[in-house]
């Protein structure tokens, strides 16, 4: 139903995420016993699609509006909302408090997957046959819209990789070939006083020299002392450096301003990249928002999204990324 017909050059007269969105949005008002909220499942697609006919706000009541009841629609699709957790106090209501490690699954997410992916389900690298080449082209659109949502250019990819941000990370490492010794000895790696285990491990298991930024007296990351470290790696060791930090922590919640590190880091000729692991369902990822604070690097674990378990970790980092030579 996908692919009407493949032809021997391989075109596909292809239903994409969009269209079929569009055709599936009876099918999606059957996921929610609230009343008040069917019907209302076409401006949820919608605000996704590029060609949705739904007219813009015209003043911020109706924002407002309209957020609170995307929010609502969210909320009641949350499977297990209404779980029941027995305790040593009996049966309790189960309240969800551990987004920070790992979202909760959505009904017409699920749906939408049993429903119109898994029934033209192949696998990706395969182009012979139609499930394989459907697949495949669900996947490249969605990295189109990934990489739209995080404004990245053409100079910019996105790779699906392992689990959450721990498989980014491990990938962006292996493509540093930094367990080359001539390479490992010529870099040096910045981490902050304030990363998560998945940030510290892949490159310290390499061997490499690691350099740890403190945090100043109001619990961000100390750019004096980065500042310090860069002049003194950059000009009197000669180290390509490479900083790795957390746009937020997910033990204090603080979050870093990744536009003015990123700008510092890139005076020195480093590279800067970014875990917005606990972050990136709740700010907004920008790879490109100047000249100078582009980011060279953001991972990003989508299993911590609403609606993201069973997803895997993204890379979007800069296309041109290897300084072996």
């Amino acid at each position: 139903q996908q692919i009407s017909n493949v032809t021997s050059d391989s075109s596909l007269n292809h239903q994409t995420f969009h269209h079929i969105i569009q055709n599936t949005n009876h099918d999606l008002s059957h996921t929610t016993n609230d009343s008040n909220l069917i019907g209302y499942h076409g401006y949820f697609h919608g605000f996704v699609l590029s060609n949705s006919n739904r007219a813009s706000p015209t003043n911020s009541n109706t924002q407002d509006n309209e957020k609170t009841n995307l929010f609502k629609y969210i909320e009641t699709n949350i499977i297990g909302k209404d779980y029941i957790v027995n305790g040593p106090w009996g049966p309790r209501k189960m309240v969800y408090a551990d987004y920070t490690a790992s979202g909760r699954s959505l009904r017409f997410i699920e749906n939408y997957i049993q429903n119109y992916v898994m029934p033209s389900y192949g696998n990706t690298h395969s182009e012979n046959n139609a499930c394989s080449l459907q697949t495949t082209v669900f996947r490249g659109e969605a990295r189109t819209l990934v990489k739209k949502s995080v404004n990245a250019t053409d100079n910019d990819v996105v790779i699906f990789t392992g689990t959450g941000s721990t498989g980014a990370i491990h990938k962006l490492v292996n493509t540093l070939h930094l367990n080359d010794e001539e390479n490992r000895n010529k870099t040096v790696v910045f981490i902050s006083a304030f990363e998560h285990h998945s940030n510290i491990l892949p490159w310290k298991e390499t061997g490499i020299e690691i350099v740890r930024i403190p945090c100043n007296k109001q619990g961000l990351l100390d750019q004096d002392v980065l500042k310090e470290k860069l002049e003194y790696y950059r000009n009197k060791i000669e180290k390509h450096i490479l900083c790795t930090f957390n746009a937020a922590s997910n033990v204090t919640g603080i979050r870093t301003d990744v536009d003015s590190v990123s700008t510092l880091v890139h005076q020195y000729d480093g590279w800067i990249f970014w875990d917005y692991a606990a972050a990136a369902p709740y700010v907004k990822i920008d790879m490109n928002p100047s000249e100078t604070a582009y980011k060279d690097a953001v991972f990003i674990s989508t299993h911590k999204f609403v609606g993201g378990p069973g997803t895997p970790g993204m890379m979007c980092q800069c296309f041109v990324i290897d300084f072996i030579d």
